[in-house]
């Protein structure tokens, strides 16, 4: 129990500062392309954990801590040790209900959004009709849009359906096709959850950021699949791939442009990397000297 709420204390710390940094972060990504800024958005809230997980890990090694935390003396022991805790305080004791119901909050969390996600899932599924490679809704609202998590459908209303020509709708069921390739919902969702402890006027806006960034992504390469350089789809312009893409939504070419220029990666968590050393060693320090003031031993 121990390690946990060291781990679920320092996590929360942790959260706060990345948090803090995100308009920062947001603010920079709008000079890359739309590839490295989705790289970034998604890797930058997980810093946070990979803080809390380090920093749990030196402050339980004294040994480790050598270096990051000041020499200072308990009675006559000096040196490296492990935070002096009163396990029997009554502050200990709430810090251990705490990190109980912040865990159980967050694994409650967890579980209703992915039954909640399912249910809506399978309803939708349910009042749609199938058609090949994606579902026809009754709505009257010309709308497209790709659902589920980990097994992805591509659903289109029944107004957009009869709105749409043969190759105006081959482009919109493409550009949904890349989402379900790309796991995009997976990644919007695994970013709000790991953002659910930020406050809410940074995560919110973060996240629509997020969501932005995939969709204008999702959308560049479509348009490259299809050699469009005018702002709006043209018939024309579609025609001579669009019967293609339609029967080959399923098919590996979907892969090729969501690969991207992947040299990128290694500098993006380099970037976090170095970020997360500056928190570890902030945190590595003031939370050795926060437990033994805390929780006095």
């Amino acid at each position: 129990m121990t390690e946990l709420a060291i781990g679920a204390l320092t996590f929360l710390l942790a959260s706060q500062l990345t948090a803090l940094a995100a308009p920062m972060v947001s603010r920079v990504s709008e000079k890359l392309g739309l590839l490295e800024q989705s790289y970034l958005l998604i890797s930058y809230p997980w810093i946070s954990l990979l803080t809390a997980i380090i920093t749990s890990t030196v402050l339980l090694r004294p040994d480790w801590s050598v270096q990051l935390i000041p020499t200072h003396c308990h009675a006559d022991i000096c040196g490296p040790h492990l935070p002096e805790i009163g396990y029997n305080s009554l502050s200990w004791m709430l810090l251990q209900t705490s990190t109980i119901l912040f865990i159980l909050f967050s694994l409650l969390t967890v579980l209703v959004f992915l039954v909640s996600s399912l249910s809506k899932l399978k309803a939708l599924r349910a009042l749609s009709i199938q058609n090949t490679n994606y579902q026809v809704l009754d709505h009257p609202k010309p709308i497209a849009w790709c659902g589920g998590l980990f097994k992805q459908t591509i659903f289109i209303s029944r107004g957009l359906y009869e709105k749409l020509g043969e190759h105006e709708l081959s482009y919109v069921l493409w550009h949904e096709a890349i989402h379900k390739r790309r796991f995009d919902n997976l990644r919007k969702a695994s970013t709000r959850l790991i953002t659910l402890v930020w406050p809410r006027s940074i995560s919110k806006p973060y996240n629509r950021l997020f969501s932005n960034r995939l969709e204008a992504l999702c959308e560049s390469l479509c348009r490259a699949e299809f050699d469009l350089t005018d702002n709006q789809p043209n018939d024309s312009t579609i025609r001579t791939q669009s019967r293609t893409h339609t029967q080959d939504l399923n098919s590996d070419a979907l892969g090729v442009h969501s690969l991207g220029n992947l040299a990128i990666v290694p500098i993006i968590f380099l970037a976090a990397g170095a970020l997360a050393a500056l928190q570890v060693t902030l945190l590595s320090s003031l939370g050795h000297f926060a437990l033994e003031w805390i929780i006095p031993s």
